[in-house]
Order: structure tokens, then C-alpha cells, then sequence
């Protein structure tokens, strides 16, 4: 085994509607999570919308973002959802590596859908090798 990648989106905002956030993904949920107190600190909303991959073996994690970005029919119709709702989206990415490391790039096309999406991107990498 290689190394295993999995990805995810979060769409957050304070006021966010799952049903109407669902329905403009065209996606269901893998998880939704609403902060039970009122803690003005936070780097993000209150509200949490999110849909991940399992880990599975990927040469790169392009490979990973491409296969998770597939989930959803119109990149567009979420950057207008996103748009509207003053919402916030990440993408986050988890590499775990047992042997060789999967390419760290992303394609330009991928680059431009992040872009569309005005996404912040983060990358968790877990090096199990015995290097």
C-alpha cells in the first residue's frame, strides 16, 4: 500500500440551510454540524455543511480533489449558492503514506474549479513510513 487519500467540502456560514445547501450541491450530506453556543471567535460559521471520500489508494491528490469535485453537477450553480449566502467553503484533503508519497500537485483545471469556488484548500499528510 501506497498511501491513502480522502477529501472533503465544508460550506459553513452562521445562517446556513442544510435542505437549501443540499439542494444547490445536488448532493446529499456525509455530515452536518451546528455549534451549540454562541462563540464569536470562530474562524468559521456556526453551521457546517460537509461531504468527504472514503481513503482509497490515489496516485495524487488531484486524483483525490477531481474525484470529489465529480460528486458535484455544477460547480457553478455552488459558487452562485455561495455567493448569495455569504457562505465560506474548504476543501480539505487527508494523505496517509505507507510507502511511496502520491504526487503533491494540483492540475490547472482543478486549481480553477478551487478558484470558482473561492475555497480555501488545506492538506493534512500522515507519514507512517519507516524512514
Amino acid at each position: 500500500m501506497s498511501s491513502k487519500i480522502s477529501a472533503s467540502i465544508t460550506i459553513s456560514g452562521d445562517s446556513l440551510d442544510f435542505g437549501q445547501c443540499s439542494k444547490a450541491l445536488g448532493v446529499q450530506p456525509s455530515s452536518v454540524f451546528e455549534r451549540p453556543y454562541d462563540y464569536d471567535s470562530a474562524m468559521v460559521g456556526a453551521r457546517q455543511w460537509s461531504l468527504a471520500t472514503e481513503k482509497s489508494e490515489l496516485e495524487s491528490v488531484d486524483d483525490a480533489i477531481d474525484g470529489l469535485l465529480k460528486l458535484i453537477p455544477s460547480v457553478s450553480k455552488v459558487s452562485e449558492f455561495l455567493e448569495d449566502g455569504g457562505y465560506d467553503l474548504e476543501i480539505a484533503c487527508s494523505v496517509d503514506v505507507y510507502e511511496d508519497r502520491p504526487l503533491y500537485e494540483l492540475s490547472k483545471e482543478t486549481i480553477e474549479k478551487l478558484f470558482c469556488l473561492k475555497a480555501r484548500f488545506s492538506m493534512d499528510i500522515h507519514d507512517f513510513t519507516e524512514d
